[in-house]
Parts: C-alpha cells; structure tokens; sequence
C-alpha cells in the first residue's frame, strides 16, 4: 500500500494539496490546471500552520 501523497497546486486558484496521484481537476475549484508544486508551495503548504501552534 502506497501512504506516500505528493503535493500538487492549481494554477487557476492557486491551491496547494495532497493526494495519492495527479487528479484530473482542482478539488478547490475544478479547474484543470493541476501541477505538481513546486519546492517553495511544498514549503509553504508544510508550514503554514506554524504561527498558529505559538
């Protein structure tokens, strides 16, 4: 079984998230535009809740 997620971001709203393989369309917006992202949205998407833990 595969629990490795890539990182993907939609270049129409511009949302980061996970998922086990590339999907066809943004769960955000259903846009079709879905890239893997790149290593500064992988940064932020792993460290945006980190103020809040303060």
């Amino acid at each position: 079984m595969n629990d490795i997620k890539e990182k993907y971001t939609c270049d129409a709203c511009r949302y980061t998230f996970e998922s086990d393989k590339l999907p066809d369309r943004c769960p955000d917006c259903g846009k079709l535009q879905v890239r893997r992202a790149s290593e500064s949205e992988i940064y932020e998407f792993e460290h945006r809740f980190d103020n809040e833990k303060e």
